[in-house]
């Protein structure tokens, strides 16, 4: 409607001038008038008309119909009512014509074999119909069923089915069928009668079948119809999926009881149970050094399962760059047993999900499976994880995808936000500063993978962590059976991390040109995990960033609408410092806006402006309530067990969220907010379209500014 309103009578007339021609145009003279005072005629007064320019148009466009589509919409009918359409091909117009026919013998009223059982035998119906409606582009076919009163579509539809598996089958009533020929001629003659009407036939054959006759060339179609050819191609269409519109009758409103919520009020949730159902953890170990963990609930015949190796990137400096996660990541390309194909359908047939993976301390096997399938899956497991080919076949698909893959990093710079951040924050020399680069990934070799594997995973280097319908009895029989007699490694002791050699309060730039957003993401290295803080730690991450109604995200999205989002927090590790980070895109043109709005905010929250007891209490309540949910599944408490196994906490720690949540105090908050965020020492990574943000960012001088390109080299 804006582009109606706002157009002008010159744009009107120019839109005339330019569809209205003589070339765009059909004339129908009939009646009393012969040929050559016709010509004469339009000649004379249509012949000044100018030609125009020819349209460009589009000639033929069949949907598509891949399988049943269906909606269902309410009216104020007093039954419900079935349509189907199956969409036609304008490319054979005698078989449409013929169509047409065929809807007139099977749905036309008494007498027709659809009507009499779906209406008069069955009294499932009021009125069936079937048509055939021609288009410009595609035509349809039609069938329409009006069910009585209290009939389900379901009940309906399968009667439909019935009766058109019958009609194919037998084909059409030849006696009925004649009857609809005839009809259709009479019918057609009787038009003929009228000058209006041959005008009307010969004007539509002329636009849509470039044929003004085309009306004479359906007679000859019809009065050669044959009955089974007819059949079949009637079955041939409507075989096909379909387009089913149900329209039912909108239900009768119905009185609301008297006593009702009142919806203008917030209702009382009353106190809530937010214990966790922790299991009891029991563990076992190997002769070989394999440790066994099992927390057992029985109350689903599934079992969640992990094999954690205490090895991964800061391992693999013997291996070459990214050996770790390559060979994880391949472990399921192939076994001894097995080829990568042959693995997908074992996996099927023994009901395991599985994955594998690696980051710098951690490597792991993970998969689930059918409590009544354990030996299956063991079994499965046991001859990928200590078995692996790492087939060269497999290794070449992968590094087909390297370039790829860098294509795409290259020409979408706002991805490499996340790897030049790392190596802002700790250096390039650090293995966290690494960025990866298509000779890195090229590099890794089928012997370093294997060697990888033979040195680094093995059962004295690993836990098994069972979490489901399993007991610590089954699981030591079972592990014993399929890993019991894999031999001790001496894997690579894991170097520190080391020192973080990153420079704090820069300003980092990469060039994004044309971008519409800039990616922002900003933080620093901050203090070591401490459990006693961590329930602390946690409420001040999501007063300050970590929640939907984080102070960074109430700023940026809601109250400025910048962003889609802005989340931030502290990345908890079990040794060494732990990272700050916040990040999101903003509007390119609120990039310096937003890092001004950002750096207010983190300087606020520790100097004149901290943690409120009202965002205390909102958080606290949020988080403690949410505790229960969290902890649904296996998974959950897996992944709960694991952790803390890695910070060298009770297994069932997470039992105790409520209580520690519970127990923090405001001070605590503002104590550990003043330890963690230091607006000072801020790394800013800002990834946009420097010819929009350079100058703008420059000028807030928050420290020294770099410009890097997607792998953190320095360009100026």
């Amino acid at each position: 409607m804006e582009d109606l309103d706002a157009a002008t009578l010159g744009d009107v007339k120019a839109w005339f001038d330019a569809n209205y021609g003589a070339s765009n145009a059909v004339l129908v003279l009939a009646g009393d008038i012969d040929a050559a005072t016709a010509r004469e005629k339009v000649a004379f007064y249509f012949g000044g008309v100018r030609q125009g320019e020819p349209i460009s148009r589009p000639d033929r466009w069949t949907p598509s119909m891949p399988d049943i589509r269906r909606d269902i919409v309410y009216e104020n009918i007093p039954a419900a009512v079935i349509s189907r359409t199956w969409p036609l091909s304008n490319g054979s117009p005698r078989d449409n014509t013929l169509l047409q026919l065929a809807a007139r013998a099977m749905a036309a009223g008494r007498g027709t074999p659809l009507y009499d059982a779906l209406v008069d035998k069955l009294k499932i119906a009021d009125g069936v119909s079937a048509s055939v409606g021609e288009g410009q582009l595609a035509s349809a076919f039609t069938l329409s069923v009006a069910l009585k009163p209290g009939v389900t579509p379901q009940a309906a539809g399968d009667a439909i089915d019935r009766e058109l598996a019958a009609f194919f089958a037998a084909g059409p009533d030849p006696d009925r069928l004649e009857q609809v020929v005839t009809a259709t001629d009479i019918s057609l003659l009787k038009t003929m009668e009228s000058s209006a009407a041959i005008g009307s036939w010969l004007a539509k054959g002329a636009v849509t079948h470039d044929d003004p006759v085309y009306f004479l060339k359906q007679r000859e179609w019809i009065g050669d119809v044959d009955p089974h050819a007819l059949a079949r191609l009637t079955q041939s269409v409507l075989s096909r999926p379909y387009y089913e519109l149900i329209q039912l009758p909108t239900p009768v409103p119905v009185a609301a009881p008297s006593n009702v919520a009142d919806p203008t009020r917030m209702p009382d949730p009353g106190p809530a149970d937010t214990k966790i159902a922790f299991p009891a953890v029991a563990e076992a170990t190997l002769a070989n050094g394999l440790k066994i963990v099992v927390a057992n609930r029985p109350n689903l015949p599934i079992v969640s399962a992990s094999l954690q190796f205490s090895t991964g990137a800061l391992a693999e400096d013997a291996y070459g760059r990214g050996t770790a996660s390559r060979a994880l990541a391949m472990l399921i390309s192939g076994s001894r047993r097995y080829t990568a194909e042959q693995l997908q359908r074992e996996a099927t047939k023994a009901g395991v999900n599985i994955s594998a993976g690696a980051d710098s301390r951690q490597s792991a096997v993970s998969w689930t499976m059918l409590a009544a399938r354990l030996d299956d899956g063991f079994r499965f497991v046991s001859d990928v994880v200590r078995h692996p080919t790492y087939p060269q076949t497999e290794i070449d698909k992968a590094l087909d995808q390297v370039a790829p893959q860098f294509d795409a990093y290259e020409r979408n710079p706002l991805q490499s936000a996340g790897p030049i951040y790392s190596r802002a924050i700790w250096g390039e020399d650090h293995p966290l500063g690494r960025i990866g680069t298509r000779e890195d990934a090229k590099a890794v070799s089928r012997d370093d993978m294997q060697t990888f594997h033979d040195r680094e995973l093995g059962p004295n280097n690993a836990t098994l962590y069972l979490v489901g319908d399993i007991t610590l009895e089954q699981a030591k029989t079972l592990a014993q059976s399929y890993f019991g007699d894999w031999r001790r490694i001496t894997p690579t002791p894991l170097n520190e991390r080391g020192a973080a050699t990153g420079v704090p309060g820069r300003i980092i730039l990469v060039d994004a040109p044309g971008a519409a957003q800039t990616s922002l993401t900003v933080g620093e290295l901050t203090t070591p995990f401490v459990a006693d803080q961590a329930a602390a730690a946690s409420l001040a991450d999501s007063i300050l960033g970590a929640a939907f109604n984080s102070r960074l995200n109430m700023n940026l999205r809601e109250e400025k609408g910048w962003t889609y989002g802005f989340t931030g927090g502290v990345a908890d590790t079990p040794t060494g410092p732990r990272t700050f980070t916040a990040s999101g895109t903003v509007e390119a043109d609120r990039t310096a806006d937003a890092m001004a709005e950002i750096r207010k905010e983190i300087a606020a929250y520790v100097t004149d402006r901290p943690a409120t007891a009202e965002e205390l209490e909102r958080d606290r309540t949020a988080r403690t309530l949410a505790l229960p949910s969290a902890f649904s599944g296996n998974s959950a408490f897996l992944a709960a067990i694991t952790s803390a196994a890695a910070y060298g906490q009770p297994y069932d720690r997470a039992a105790s969220s409520g209580a520690r949540l519970a127990a923090v105090t405001l001070d605590q908050v503002h104590t550990v907010a003043r330890q963690t965020y230091d607006p000072a020492r801020l790394t800013w990574v800002v990834v946009g379209d420097l010819s929009k943000i350079e100058a703008p960012v420059r000028a807030l001088n928050y420290g020294p500014v770099e410009v890097w390109d997607v792998y953190g080299r320095k360009v100026r």
